[in-house]
């Protein structure tokens, strides 16, 4: 048994728009899937405007169809810019987690800036990567095991600027929040 997100965006005149999850219970049987189209349930998630950050669970099943796109296609995900993925530890519950994030090549390895569009507070695997630095990277078909270390100082400044040059928007990002944006390392590990 599982459940399959099935995504639509309505838009009401004058008042934002509407995004609207709805759950389609799949059933599973011995042999076969069979689905039970006629129990569904709807879920709504109330937008207001079009800036307004997705909500968590809308931002969960969003980055799992990346993830598998990703996988499924050697580091393409069509309709967005290249990226890599980021296999961390849960700070508090230790548990496996999986971030997409712009892919930004720093020589030999990468960057992770945590920018969450230039949102008030830092993305959750921010806090993941201080806690367990040890992580995973994707890149195309590569994967490799990494270090995060949050960069400071003169080195943070280069690595940003160098992030900037790969995706502009960062510089916006940093504009519209009044925390510095963090910016880690992720170092190559001397097995991988």
């Amino acid at each position: 048994m599982g459940i399959r997100p099935v995504r639509s965006v309505v838009t009401i005149k004058g008042n934002g728009s509407m995004l609207c999850i709805f759950y389609q219970e799949k059933r599973q049987q011995i042999g076969k899937r069979q689905h039970k189209d006629k129990n569904l349930d709807f879920y709504f998630t109330t937008a207001k405007g079009e800036n307004q950050a997705m909500n968590d669970n809308a931002f969960i099943e969003r980055n799992l169809r990346v993830i598998e796109d990703f996988r499924a296609n050697g580091g393409n995900v069509d309709g967005w810019a290249p990226l890599i993925l980021l296999t961390t530890k849960g700070a508090k519950s230790g548990q496996t987690r999986i971030y997409p994030l712009m892919s930004v090549p720093y020589g030999d390895t990468y960057l992770a800036v945590a920018s969450k569009g230039g949102a008030p507070k830092n993305p959750l695997w921010y806090y993941n990567l201080l806690a367990h630095p040890d992580v995973t990277v994707e890149v195309e078909n590569e994967k490799f095991e990494a270090t995060a270390r949050l960069l400071t100082g003169e080195e943070r400044e280069r690595a940003f600027a160098k992030a900037i040059t790969v995706f502009p928007n960062y510089a916006e990002y940093q504009k519209r929040t009044d925390r510095e944006i963090p910016v880690f390392l992720l170092e190559r590990r001397a097995h991988s």
